[in-house]
């Protein structure tokens, strides 16, 4: 355990955002909007890691978010689904497994996290839905 934490404080110490942008976004939002009784879901669907390199790694982070027209989630009012790319370069030579990059995995969504917030509360705002803001990312 004692070499994986130092592995892992090595990488913390050697990672670097290079850039972070959306990827993909696909999003409906039907004609007529009910309000009233509406649920909302969010979700992180999936956190990907690839090594490029010895220096290189990508994260990408795919989000949906889906109001439906009433709590029994049978009708959609509107799906947002986000895509972000996340590319980060090692300052220094260190080796990385997959356990290292599965444990980044929260960090990188923690990286995306005010993007995410804008592009969602821009995107509302454009489709005249009335969402509340995302809530802060908490660890």
């Amino acid at each position: 355990m004692g070499d994986n934490k130092e592995k892992y404080s090595k990488f913390i110490d050697s990672i670097k955002i290079d850039e972070i942008f959306l990827k993909n976004i696909d999003l409906t939002r039907s004609l007529i909007i009910l309000e009233e009784k509406g649920d909302l879901k969010f979700e992180i669907e999936n956190v990907s890691s690839n090594l490029r390199n010895n220096n290189e790694i990508f994260y990408e982070v795919k989000i949906k978010l889906i109001g439906y027209k009433d709590e029994n989630e049978e009708q959609e009012n509107f799906h947002i689904n986000l895509s972000y790319g996340l590319n980060y370069i090692l300052t220094d030579e260190i080796e990385i497994d997959d356990e290292i990059l599965e444990r980044y995995e929260r960090n990188a969504v923690f990286n995306v996290w005010p993007y995410l917030r804008n592009t969602v509360s821009d995107l509302s705002h454009k489709m005249e839905l009335n969402l509340p803001p995302i809530p802060l990312f908490k660890f």
